[in-house]
């Protein structure tokens, strides 16, 4: 791998919504208000924390671990930039991606590069930045089936048409998403959380390996990854010294993140974390795991 030229220290980050942060200025405008109290927020806490660290965040909302290990084995092995720690928050043991018809390369011989874009947080958060896979591909936790590849896909919201897959083309630019057939005059994407009555089982196999990968390479690689969730309603061992961070927030916050009746007041009403929360997560969870020395011993330079 080549240097990078930044004077920053570099470090990646992967995982799902939980740890998506947008570039604040766009999401200012996209999500308004609301991206500064929910999903990624700890990711703000770490670049404000440490000035002297450049944060690459590969996290995309809804994506499961093959997209993680994915955009990690394409951090680790062809990134023109050099990294220094990899931070995995695992993700779903049942979500999956799958190819679909869209603009790509060949890149098995291509420039492995072009597979993903790059975009600088700007003055607003100069050690931050978006990596994104631009490829087209279909992802989801329910399992395929013919009709729903080749068939005629009503579109709604989500609410109300839960057994959707979503779709996304990113491979010309980040508004080219597949039609619905049912109102062409629109372009949507979908992405989905539920969780239906099958599964398909590559991506629990999948989850399963790549907890043993990581537990493996972490051992001569300076990888630090942990779980949000029980997977398979089973812990399973990270290498910070945490438990799954639901299972945390259940002992060391009981109440606050899920109750009996519903949702805590950590709870932003999606099942993610509120601004407090995240908070919480980052200097109870993260700063006092075996991550917090590693990140302190970087940013002194």
């Amino acid at each position: 791998m080549l240097v990078s030229n930044s004077q920053s220290k570099n470090v990646a980050v992967f995982g799902c919504s939980h740890s998506d942060y947008d570039i604040p200025d766009r999401a200012q405008i996209v999500k308004k208000a609301q991206f500064e109290y929910d999903q990624g927020y700890w990711i703000r806490k770490l670049c404000d924390n440490h000035p002297n660290i450049k944060f690459h965040n590969f996290a995309r909302g809804a994506m499961g671990n093959q997209y993680i290990d994915l955009c990690m084995k394409y951090a680790m092995y062809q990134d023109p930039i050099e990294y220094c720690a990899f931070i995995v928050q695992t993700s779903g043991h049942l979500r999956w991606m799958a190819p679909v018809q869209g603009y790509a390369e060949d890149w098995f011989f291509g420039p492995t590069t072009k597979a993903f874009s790059l975009e600088e947080a700007g003055d607003g958060m100069p050690n931050y930045c978006l990596n994104r896979l631009d490829i087209p591909f279909a992802f989801g936790n329910q399992i395929l089936t013919r009709d729903r590849l080749q068939g005629e896909y009503a579109m709604r919201p989500w609410a109300e048409h839960p057994e959707k897959i979503g779709v996304t083309n990113q491979g010309i630019n980040n508004g080219h998403y597949f039609k619905s057939r049912s109102d062409d005059t629109k372009t949507k994407y979908l992405a989905t959380n539920l969780a239906g009555e099958k599964y398909t089982g590559s991506p629990a196999l999948h989850s399963k390996l790549f907890n043993f990968e990581l537990a493996d390479i972490s051992q001569h690689k300076p990888i630090y990854y942990f779980n949000w969730w029980q997977l398979g309603g089973k812990e399973v061992e990270s290498n910070i010294g945490k438990l799954s961070v639901e299972t945390w927030l259940e002992l060391e916050h009981p109440g606050k993140y899920r109750t009996k009746e519903g949702r805590g007041p950590l709870n932003n009403g999606t099942d993610h974390l509120t601004n407090e929360g995240n908070e919480l997560l980052y200097n109870e969870y993260i700063m006092a795991s075996k991550l917090g020395p590693v990140l302190t011993e970087l940013n002194k330079g």
